[in-house]
């Protein structure tokens, strides 16, 4: 046998075969140039088309905001790259924008692009704050209520509005991670007792009362209050047992109709402005609904001697130059937040209030009015002047700075009680920083951090406290400057009325601006 060697046969496979492996170069090479080319493309139809859906949703909004009849709706399915879309009932909500002036300047731009951010424009004066609330439009959101941390008993009965479930209103009490669940019909109440923060939560509105020892104070919220003052003309209360007087005031004469388990009638008001008071006794589980025919303001006191409460000026600030008081036996505490002395005019006699400084006198007056030169903050007190101590009180102090439940700074008096002294600072955000300025009781930090995780903060004043308490927002950090409420809390005795968490969620401003104001939602 014979083996001959083909020289040409070889070299055409070679070249064979480095030809394949530099098609096989070229094409991986392609590949690592164009795959990344590629995806950017496919990503870009898939944001295309997700933008697409926005600009639709969009479109709908301003359909309906702009040709909308009350009942219109349109709905809009979603496609998201991955995964699902979906609300938060518990933290999230819709924000709603309403104008009662025709013509207005008021605008409001950004509240639908899902961001955190908006922008307001008023041209026509100074704009103090902005003030956000959840109006808990979507038939599924859920009311939520933050209960202080501290010991009391909670009473909660079904508000009377137009958000009411038909039949019975499912509440969720939680608290040191159990829950217990109710079911309210109107005219029931719900009652436990609380020994730290807790929450409610429930498919429509509450009003919720909180209360401690064995007296307290508190303005009691209408049912449907005004926009613009704060006033009404009905509310629904769950009663406390014992001892229960209400206080009205109104500025016309008014007729006022009450109707519980164990009480009813009507009377009215006298004097100019007009006032009313009536006395009761009241046993456990009592709701009284209270109806005027004129917008008023109403007050409960709850025991005797005992409590205090924050009363609003005329325009339903918590700050305020011009005040008008029910004409309940007690006394009253007039505070001047500001760095500057004020004059305050009581039955045509003039006060001086030294900068950050306050002044207490008996009550009622001759006349049911408060007029000051400057802003001032006005509490009503069950005892009299001549006690120089509170024996207990809790209030919610309004922020200095927005005059509303919330801001960014507070400002009061340090109470003097026999009893503890505590400052409760609870978020009105997700999360905010901020420095406690008082005499602290040893070993506490000034410096405090509050959020949706770690949930408020209770603060304890020393025994010896005295001069102010004031809390500004630490602006140092990396943290926006958010919102948050505080609440004085005196002794063992208190009432207060607890509302929804998403309230009054305020931003101060203090500036006059032609353009746009750029917020952050709180």
């Amino acid at each position: 046998m014979q083996r001959r060697f083909d020289d040409e046969a070889v070299s055409a496979a070679i070249a064979t075969v480095l030809l394949f492996a530099g098609v096989l170069g070229i094409i991986a090479g392609m590949m690592v140039t164009i795959t990344p080319l590629i995806n950017e493309k496919h990503g870009s139809v898939e944001r295309q088309a997700m933008a697409g859906q926005m600009e639709d949703l969009a479109a709908e909004t301003v359909r309906i905001s702009e040709n909308g009849l009350p009942g219109d709706s349109a709905t809009l399915q979603l496609r998201p790259h991955t995964g699902q879309l979906g609300w938060n009932l518990a933290l999230g909500g819709t924000w709603y924008s309403v104008a009662f002036v025709d013509g207005g300047s008021f605008r409001l731009d950004g509240l639908l692009d899902l961001n955190d951010k908006t922008r307001i424009r008023y041209s026509e004066s100074e704009v103090s704050a902005a003030c956000f609330s959840d109006l808990r439009a979507n038939k599924d959101a859920t009311w939520n209520y933050r209960i202080p941390s501290i010991s009391g008993t909670i009473l909660a009965t079904p508000a009377t509005t137009l958000q009411q479930p038909l039949y019975e209103t499912t509440v969720e009490y939680t608290s040191g991670g159990s829950s217990s669940s109710y079911s309210l019909i109107p005219g029931s109440v719900m009652s436990t007792a609380s020994t730290g923060e807790s929450w409610l939560q429930s498919d429509g509105p509450l009003k919720v009362i909180f209360l401690r020892g064995s007296g307290g104070v508190t303005m009691v919220q209408p049912d449907l209050a005004s926009p613009t003052d704060g006033k009404g003309r009905s509310w629904t209360i769950p009663m406390p047992t014992g001892s229960v007087s209400l206080h009205l005031v109104s500025s016309d004469l008014t007729t006022i109709s009450w109707d519980s388990n164990s009480n009813s009638g009507t009377a009215t008001s006298t004097g100019s402005p007009a006032t009313w008071n009536g006395d009761f006794t009241t046993s456990a589980g009592d709701v009284m609904t209270v109806h005027s025919s004129t917008p008023a303001r109403l007050m409960m006191v709850w025991g005797s001697g005992t409590g205090a409460t924050v009363w609003p000026d005329d325009g339903g600030s918590g700050i305020g130059i011009s005040h008008t008081l029910p004409a309940a036996a007690g006394s009253i505490l007039i505070e001047n937040p500001e760095t500057t002395s004020i004059a305050v005019q009581i039955d045509g006699l003039f006060n001086t209030i030294s900068a950050q400084s306050s002044i207490r006198i008996s009550w009622p007056a001759t006349s049911s009015q408060i007029v000051s030169t400057g802003p001032v903050q006005v509490h009503w007190l069950a005892e009299d002047a001549s006690n120089s101590y509170r024996t207990g009180s809790l209030e919610m102090i309004p922020a200095t700075d927005t005059g509303r439940s919330s801001g960014l700074e507070h400002s009061y008096a340090t109470p003097t009680s026999a009893s503890d002294e505590s400052v409760l600072i609870q978020p009105a955000s997700p999360e905010t920083s901020l420095i406690l300025i008082a005499d602290l009781e040893a070993g506490q930090s000034a410096q405090i951090t509050v959020n949706d995780s770690t949930g408020s903060h209770l603060a304890t004043l020393s025994p010896t406290a005295s001069n102010l308490v004031r809390t500004v927002v630490n602006s140092t950090d990396l943290l926006n400057d958010a919102p948050f409420r505080i609440i004085s809390v005196a002794g063992d005795d208190g009432m207060m009325e607890i509302r929804q968490d998403g309230e009054q969620r305020c931003l101060p401003i203090g500036y006059w601006a032609s353009g746009w104001v750029e917020l952050d939602f709180p």
